[in-house]
């Protein structure tokens, strides 16, 4: 695989921090639309996908939102607290809008908590891109609120970010190991090493902690921003106590901190992501929504298919397969033949993933899972070939220090161990077809194979487990792994896994209407939604099931 990600990220990077300045500036002054045909020319020039609207993407949302929460008729009943420190630009900002303005016209009051930008770190900070070397990281990220405050109406408070003391700098400092990070807590009990902990991983692109000095260092800044983030809540809920709290992801350490004060304090909070493609939507209440954990609503739900339905999920089912519904296609749509015999492969998959950071059943990360079944194969199967295919988002990434899968494998291979890497031609699907069953940690793909009537060992925390083989422990899981080898027949409960799927895909996941978000060049189109109304209108059904599922019944 070679690099090109990695040096286009360093390029963007390099260029971005001279831009963004000027950008801005341009903006404060109002002659950005002039200026930024050149800004857009001269990017292109360096070899640079990301474009510029005429208006930053926060005047787009707040034109579409002018005077929208000016007033209230009646007293509101409720409150709702939407906490948003993705930043200005995000398009998630458009959602969080268009779901405060739908509450707000059932007579509920709604508010927004923001990041002021100075906190010590946040889940925006990765590896080659961290407060350190984006000194306008902060500034890009909250620029836009006041005035979207201003244009739309809507109560909009910052988060009170204060500097620590430095006794308690000290404190932090003079931590030692990484065990003492995972289990560092305030004196009030408040869990920072566990808030932490996945926004350490999420910075180094691990699954799992190698301890070294650099992740002991990243740790303690990652526990100083959480303890900052922890008080500046304990002041925010010190004279307030909202009925629902509203996040984003849940994972990272601002979101998990308002998770740590939700359930101190016994108030109801919902996360949300997308899932297939970037106007997709799922959400949960009380729980974290990509881990997709929707057995006990399903078994609520759960029909046996009609015809229509299943119709339904094998046409979205095929979508999937073509990579219709994703921003970027991962794959080759052709399925055809490949030069492989009959074998068994095992799907990663990015081991940064916060749909798998921390979810470990049987070993402790996805890399430890892989490199034990690999030297099992080595020791156990001499007349099966092993495919390990990495997953094809790998090769898209642009971090410049990740350890690839193909790092992980390459000491390993043999001519009965085979490594597929991400930016093979070779098609997932294809490798379905040739594998007498598939080994998982949490892949969407395990639920995919047997789908096609190929079993799925399970070894992680995916949401199609209750569908697949599910070792108790890892003894288990090699004895299974055997058995399989000789004797591939298992029984798969196709109707209920289609019932299941049909749940998640058509039930679970929404996708907005009214705006379209391209993340390759930033372009977000309302041309035709001049007013907030039509945003509304055009998203009611699925806003309706939100608040059905979400507050009424939860």
């Amino acid at each position: 695989m070679n690099n090109v990600h990695q040096k286009r990220f360093k390029k963007t990077k390099f260029y971005k921090n001279y831009t963004i300045p000027i950008v801005l500036f341009l903006d404060q002054i109002g002659l950005l639309s002039f200026f930024i045909p050149l800004v857009n020319k001269l990017i292109k020039f360096v070899g640079i996908k990301k474009r510029f609207n005429s208006k930053l993407n926060y005047r787009i949302y707040a034109d579409s939102f002018e005077g929208a929460f000016s007033s209230q008729k009646e007293k509101p009943s409720k409150t709702a607290l939407f906490f948003f420190t993705m930043g200005s630009e995000s398009s998630f900002l458009l959602r969080q809008l268009i779901i405060a303005k739908y509450l707000e016209s059932l007579n509920w009051k709604v508010e927004f908590l923001v990041c002021s930008g100075n906190i010590i770190a946040c889940n925006k900070e990765r590896i080659g891109k961290s407060k350190e070397n984006s000194p306008f990281m902060c500034r890009e990220c909250s620029w836009g609120y006041s005035w979207v405050k201003k244009q739309t109406g809507i109560q909009m408070n910052t988060l009170n970010i204060t500097k620590l003391k430095p006794s308690d700098l000290k404190k932090i400092e003079n931590i030692k190991t990484l065990e003492e990070c995972e289990n560092y807590t305030t004196e009030d009990n408040a869990p920072l090493g566990r808030i932490a902990k996945k926004n350490v991983l999420r910075y180094f692109y691990q699954g799992s902690l190698i301890n070294n000095e650099n992740e002991l260092s990243v740790f303690k800044k990652y526990l100083a921003g959480s303890l900052q983030t922890v008080r500046g809540l304990n002041h925010y809920f010190s004279d307030k106590k909202p009925d629902l709290i509203i996040m984003m992801n849940g994972v990272g350490n601002l979101d998990q901190s308002m998770i740590y004060q939700a359930e101190k304090l016994n108030i109801d909070y919902i996360t949300q992501e997308v899932f297939y493609g970037s106007n997709s939507w799922v959400f949960k209440k009380n729980g974290i929504a990509i881990h997709l954990n929707y057995m006990k609503e399903w078994m609520k739900y759960g029909v046996k298919l009609n015809i229509k339905q299943k119709e339904e999920l094998y046409n979205f089912l095929d979508k999937i397969k073509k990579g219709k519904v994703f921003q970027t296609k991962m794959h080759d749509s052709e399925i055809g033949p490949i030069p492989l015999e009959k074998g068994v492969t095992l799907f990663t998959n990015m081991n940064f993933d916060t749909y798998v950071l921390g979810r470990n059943s049987l070993f402790k990360s996805m890399e430890n899972w892989l490199i034990e079944t690999i030297e099992f194969w080595k020791e156990n199967v001499k007349d099966i070939p092993l495919y390990i295919r990495a997953h094809p988002g790998e090769v898209k990434t642009p971090t410049p220090a990740i350890r690839f899968v193909r790092d992980i494998v390459k000491p390993h291979l043999n001519e009965n161990i085979i490594l597929i890497d991400s930016d093979s031609e070779i098609n997932s699907y294809s490798l379905i077809k040739k594998s007498k069953y598939v080994i998982t940690y949490a892949s969407t793909v395990g639920a995919e194979s047997m789908m096609q009537g190929v079993p799925c060992v399970c070894a992680g925390e995916a949401f199609y487990k209750s569908f697949a083989i599910v070792p108790k422990n890892t003894s288990e899981y090699f004895d299974k792994l055997l058995k399989m080898n000789s004797n591939s027949k298992q029984d798969i409960d196709i109707d209920n896994l289609e019932s299941f799927l049909h749940y998640l895909y058509m039930k679970r996941i929404f996708q907005f209407e009214g705006f379209d978000i391209n993340r390759g060049d930033s372009k977000i189109d309302l041309s035709n939604l001049s007013k907030y109304e039509n945003l509304i209108e055009q998203n009611k059904s699925i806003l309706d099931s939100f608040y059905q599922m979400c507050v009424i019944n939860g």
